[in-house]
């Protein structure tokens, strides 16, 4: 790349941006009004690497403590084949779709522009099929909810319902009720209990494109159900306990992510592989479509790395995107498959990251201010639930 073309690139204005960014600040002002100031805290600064395909590591910015950016010191860096912009707010998704996010104020869904909806106060909230409802809990509760926040029906229980997850078709809700699993028909009919259940912080996933299949963790083994009849079609061995489960696209394989280990499933509970020690993953997802598993492994020293690997040999040829100073705590996928988008909680960012090459990296900044406007006091960081859905 020439360097007239860097100097370009840094220097040229995006369309539209200075609207953006004054509309920004004009909202963020209106939130911040009334609040007593407090002085910014020093701390020392990490980097960010950028890693090409040799594997050298690239240092593209500076890592700043939490409350600033990541690349605070530039606005747009041209670095190899990769360019990484910066953003001070939320000005829209780099991909179609929308994004549901969970914060102490509610979930919120964010549309391809950027405008944000609260849905209203509820604990946690995971999309439908196709994004036509939420379903979120709040207190004794289990409510559906339409993307406008309206209520569609509701569910109390002697409990607190948590972890929901709406089947592949829309007539299934499963959800966690203490220690045991419930099933829903998606209207909020047939409320039942399911035989399984125990300890444990894996939330149920349905499996796609099958007849409510379940996958679940029962007494520390992996199990797939039918919930209709409650038959036990498979119950894994040789995997250790998992703390997150997530199929593929099309149902053929199950990861299971546990602590040190990553493990993958075939679609009868057979184990195709498994990564353990300092190789394991920490997140861990799917593309939207083929065999693509994003992966967040922790970094030698600390901090994390994003790589990009085959489903089937999680170990093997795994390409490494990027790798920080600081620890990823969100991934999700773009429903076009194009993009990643990861939280970073010590650094209040967002980055989204262009999966192909040549890369492009997009970072925002302030995500806490927009998932709490008006908070009083310190807020904790926002939680991914789901980029949707497929164009």
């Amino acid at each position: 790349m020439s360097e007239s073309l860097r100097r370009a690139l840094r220097s040229e204005s995006i369309p539209g941006e200075h609207e953006a960014r004054e509309r920004s600040w004009e909202l963020a002002q209106a939130a911040l009004q009334g609040r007593e100031a407090v002085p910014a805290r020093r701390a020392g600064r990490g980097r960010l690497l950028l890693v090409g395909a040799t594997g050298l590591a690239i240092v593209a910015g500076a890592v700043s403590p939490p409350g600033l950016a990541v690349l605070d010191s530039v606005r747009d860096a041209v670095v190899g084949d990769r360019v990484v912009v910066r953003r001070p707010a939320l000005f829209g998704l780099p991909a179609p779709g929308r994004l549901l996010v969970n914060s102490r104020q509610g979930p919120w869904i964010v549309q391809a522009d950027g405008s944000r909806r609260l849905l209203g106060p509820y604990e946690r909230a995971s999309w439908s099929p196709h994004g036509r409802y939420v379903v979120a809990t709040r207190g004794f509760e289990l409510f559906a909810l339409d993307p406008k926040g309206k209520v569609r029906w509701s569910l109390a229980r002697p409990g607190s319902p948590a972890q929901p997850r709406w089947s592949s078709d829309g007539f299934r809700i499963a959800y966690r009720l203490g220690a045991r699993l419930r099933v829903v028909a998606g209207d909020g009919t047939g409320d039942r209990s399911l035989p399984f259940g125990g300890p444990g912080d894996a939330a149920p996933e349905w499996r796609p494109g099958a007849a409510h299949e379940l996958a679940l963790v029962d007494r520390g083994q992996i199990v797939l159900t039918d919930t209709d009849t409650q038959e036990v079609l498979w119950r894994a061995t040789g995997v250790p306990t998992p703390y997150e489960l997530a199929w593929s696209a099309d149902g053929r394989r199950l990861l299971a992510l546990s602590a040190g280990s990553l493990s993958v499933l075939d679609a009868r509970g057979r184990r195709l592989a498994q990564v353990a020690g300092d190789r394991g993953a920490e997140l861990a997802a799917f593309a939207p479509s083929g065999g693509r598993l994003a992966l967040v492994r922790p970094r030698a020293g600390g901090g994390s790395e994003l790589v990009l690997t085959d489903a089937g040999l999680p170990a093997a040829g795994a390409r490494r995107i990027l790798e920080t100073a600081a620890r990823f705590s969100d991934l999700e996928w773009s429903p076009d498959g194009r993009w990643l988008l990861l939280g970073v909680e010590d650094a209040d960012q967002w980055l989204f990251v262009r999966a192909a090459a040549p890369h492009r990296i997009v970072t925002v900044s302030n995500v806490r201010r927009q998932f709490h406007p008006g908070a009083a006091g310190p807020a904790p960081f926002p939680e991914l639930a789901g980029w949707c859905c497929a164009p």
